[in-house]
């Protein structure tokens, strides 16, 4: 083969991988197929130019000029796998692979490439000394190229921390070049192998820990309920659930409880109970109930909201953009002329769809207009459409009023800023100016909620999972004021254990909200918000001190700062009824210094009989969610268990959600 021939034969090769890069999956499976259909229809003789009809050249030439320049311009990754365990092949094998499947005569029965990945996966490439995995298996069914094409996010949003930027291989030397891919095993990658493009942050259970080392409990609280969503769907679906994709405070805090309101003007009302514990009757089991200040529908204040709405080919299909075009209806209709809305849309770029519009009358028929025109096409520019969404935000600033970015995505972001370090560090910038952030999360297949959860909690925002209008409805019906109204940011528990009462502790849940200790009254780090009229829900399993605990040299209330040798509890009866003091640090929405409130537990262990309702039921989501997770302090107990505890504690006008809750215990223990 000569120089041109093989010219030919590399550009058509990286044409045929680029155009993997297509993400409006019916137009990317076409364009594959048919330029793997085209690719035998000129035969190649020894020394001589190859014959070109001139409609195969004619398009060959528009799709190698069209994806040159679409990789330039958009910087993208081509396909990527984490099937990195595998024996691996260069890029060179792969492309001789290629080759003598399409180098066939004229006549031949077109082939595909024979390399392929594991269904739904794709392959890494490749510059010329990278290796991709041996024997992948690409099909060309429609399930695999979609949840294949979802995997590129999660490539590109690995970029190394140094500058690694995204895409732009394909210069005049691109094979030569070498580059460093970014490792995949990272504990991120879901347990489900039926849509691999899922993205859940790893997570590591508390320990248990012994208050004589370790007094202080201190952690950030959450509001957000997109993992119980989540869950719900898999379950409803018959599918299995990753154990990072169970978020047990969030699971607990998806239902209503009765905690009472705050009755002055403190900003929350904080209520303590201990019971025994129902999978440890050893053991006690700790709630702690937090009730936000409510504020009516009619006194809520005028809202600035920008709409950020992700239109990329990602989210075709019905469980994306058009049930964000359903679940956005919902929301414009509890808005009123107080209320100014605007889209701004993103897929490879973005672009406002609707400018800053008063919902009177006039203002409302235009703004559901602009919302059914929408159409989803394109790569994934989410990067650019924060920034955008944020100055436009700014630009409408309303003092004293709500200034929110509602951002509606799969979290699929493939182009432009995608390493979830830096988003995060763009809200959190704009969350200093007073600009909060909603994220509604959408569909399956390439759901990033590992960082969509990451940029709405250090956004002063909360994260909700729609999974249906019914979710829809709760979220922007029910809960509109507690979605859209701050009342306070940066909200921290610290909890200080009494040894002489507890001889260990865990705190359930809240994995990755964990803070040090000192971060609890340093004013510069960042904390959970909560809504108007939100509640919230944490546990703690403890352990009954037996008086053999030894103290160690810390200075706090319950123990005394001289290291004793021999084992001993605190000599003093002053705190003996006393289990905890906890402590909570809030700021305002647009204030900077944090408030503290104090509160001590004295209280009896109550049997769980005796225990409220709530309690019960809040135990039970908290041990369905710890055996999700395989945790082993709940090896013991069935599903059946859990599911009698939530039947005895629905209560006596139990609500649809709780009723929900029962039907998915009963399809997980059949």
């Amino acid at each position: 083969m000569n120089s041109d021939e093989q010219h030919h034969e590399n550009e058509l090769l990286d044409a045929l991988l680029q155009e993997h890069h297509r993400t409006d999956r019916e137009q990317e499976i076409q364009a594959i197929e048919a330029a793997l259909t085209a690719r035998p229809t000129f035969a190649i003789k020894k020394k001589s130019k190859p014959q070109w009809p001139w409609a195969v050249g004619i398009a060959a030439s528009v799709t190698l000029t069209a994806t040159y320049f679409y990789n330039e311009r958009n910087q993208q990754d081509l396909l990527a796998v984490h099937y990195s365990e595998r024996p691996t092949i260069s890029y060179s094998q792969v492309r001789e692979e290629v080759k003598k499947e399409t180098s066939s005569s004229i006549l031949a029965k077109p082939k595909a490439p024979s390399f392929s990945a594991p269904p739904s996966a794709l392959t890494q490439i490749i510059d010329s000394n990278v290796s991709v995995p041996a024997n992948p298996t690409i099909t060309a069914s429609e399930e695999t190229y979609d949840l294949a094409n979802n995997l590129k996010g999660d490539s590109i949003g690995r970029q190394q921390e140094s500058g690694d930027k995204a895409g732009s291989y394909f210069s005049d030397d691109s094979l030569s070049k070498k580059r460093i891919v970014p490792p995949m095993s990272t504990g991120r990658i879901p347990a489900d192998p039926t849509h691999p493009g899922d993205r859940f942050g790893a997570l590591i259970d508390p320990a248990w820990k012994n208050p004589l080392e370790d007094a202080l409990s201190t952690f950030s609280v959450d509001v957000d309920n997109a993992s119980y969503s989540n869950i719900r769907r898999m379950i409803l679906e018959g599918r299995s659930i990753p154990h990072d994709a169970v978020r047990i405070e969030e699971c607990i805090n998806a239902f209503d409880y009765t905690y009472a309101a705050p009755t002055n003007d403190d900003a929350f009302a904080v209520h303590q109970n201990i019971a025994v514990c129902p999978w440890n009757e050893k053991n006690a089991l700790l709630r702690i109930g937090i009730k936000g200040r409510e504020i009516a529908q009619e006194q809520r204040p005028a809202s600035n909201l920008v709409f950020l709405i992700d239109v990329s080919g990602s989210m075709q299909s019905p469980d994306k953009l058009p049930l964000v075009k359903e679940s956005l209806k919902l929301l414009l209709g509890q808005l009123d002329e107080r209320d100014s809305v605007s889209y701004v849309v993103y897929a490879g770029s973005e672009g406002v769809a609707l400018p800053p519009t008063n919902l009177d009358e006039k203002g409302r028929v235009k703004a559901l207009e602009a919302l059914t025109k929408l159409e989803s096409g394109g790569s994934t520019n989410g990067g650019a459409g924060i920034k955008r969404a944020y100055d436009l935000a700014a630009q409408q600033f309303r003092k004293g009023g709500v200034n929110r970015v509602i951002l509606c995505s799969d979290g699929d972001f493939n182009v432009g800023v995608t390493n979830t370090t830096q988003l995060v560090s763009i809200v959190k910038e704009r969350a200093a100016a007073n600009i909060y952030l909603s994220v509604l999360s959408f569909g399956t297949g390439n759901l990033n909620e590992e960082m969509l959860e990451a940029i709405a909690r250090d956004g002063n925002g909360n994260h909700y999972y729609i999974d249906s209008i019914k979710e829809a409805h709760r979220v922007f019906l029910q809960k509109l004021t507690g979605t859209l109204i701050t009342i306070a940011k940066d909200v921290k528990l610290q909890l200080e254990f009494n040894p002489a009462r507890v001889k260990s502790y865990r705190l359930i849940g809240y994995a990755n909200r964990v803070l040090r200790n000192e971060d609890f009254a340093n004013d510069r780090v960042d904390a959970g918000d909560i809504g108007a009229g939100h509640e919230v829900t944490a546990f703690y399993e403890i352990v009954h001190a037996d008086g053999t605990n030894t103290a160690q040299d810390t200075v706090l209330k319950y123990q005394t700062s001289e290291k004793k040798e021999a084992p001993s509890i605190p000599s003093t009866d002053k705190h003996a009824d006393e289990w905890l003091t906890l402590k909570l640090r809030h700021k305002h929405p647009e204030g900077d210094k944090s408030a503290l409130q104090e509160h001590v537990l004295r209280s009896d262990i109550k049997s769980l009989q005796d225990s409220d309702a709530d309690f019960r039921f809040a135990a039970s989501v908290a041990m369905a969610g710890m055996k999700l997770r395989n945790d082993t302090n709940v090896e013991n107990v069935s599903w059946k268990q859990i599911q009698t505890l939530a039947s005895d504690s629905l209560g006596k006008e139990p609500d649809e959600v709780r009723t929900e809750f029962l039907d998915l215990l009963r399809k997980i223990s059949e």
